[in-house]
């Protein structure tokens, strides 16, 4: 009697691990089967503007290749809406020189544009780069 009890527990769990996997692939397909035209879980779908650019937050990507061609951003005047992906990353560096070229244009705040979900109507402006700020009540002179 005690033998057939530890025989059936390998067969127990192979049957939960299985129903497991089967619960875990039908969630994830029905996440990504949504057409609701709203990103996705994580899953990179963005909704696509009428010019056929792909927009939302960069929250919704699980890695940099899945960034839409318009993120979130909020301006300097507060408004939320969008910059182009390219204005905000620019390319990857071909070698070393250009690694530091663009490190120090990197140094100076630039603005650019914040678009409404279309692209093109401009609505606000974001500054990118320039020195790291330092967080409140970090003395910035520690020589003191």
């Amino acid at each position: 009697m005690m033998k057939m009890k530890f025989a059936k527990r390998p067969l127990i769990v192979g049957a939960a691990l299985v129903a497991g996997l089967g619960i875990g692939v039908g969630t994830s397909t029905l996440a990504i089967a949504s057409d609701n035209g709203a990103p996705q879980g994580g899953a990179g779908v963005y909704k696509v503007n009428v010019h056929g650019k792909s927009y939302g937050s960069i929250f919704d990507s699980k890695s940099p290749t899945q960034e839409p061609d318009l993120i979130q951003a909020i301006g300097i005047n507060g408004k939320t809406g969008y910059v182009r992906n390219e204005d905000l990353n620019p390319p990857l560096p071909k070698n070393p020189q250009e690694a530091l070229a663009q490190q120090k244009a990197a140094e100076t705040p630039k603005r650019i544009p914040v678009y409404a979900e279309d692209g093109v109507t401009v609505i606000d402006t974001f500054i990118v780069g320039g020195p790291p700020a330092a967080p409140q009540g970090v003395p910035t002179d520690i020589s003191k």
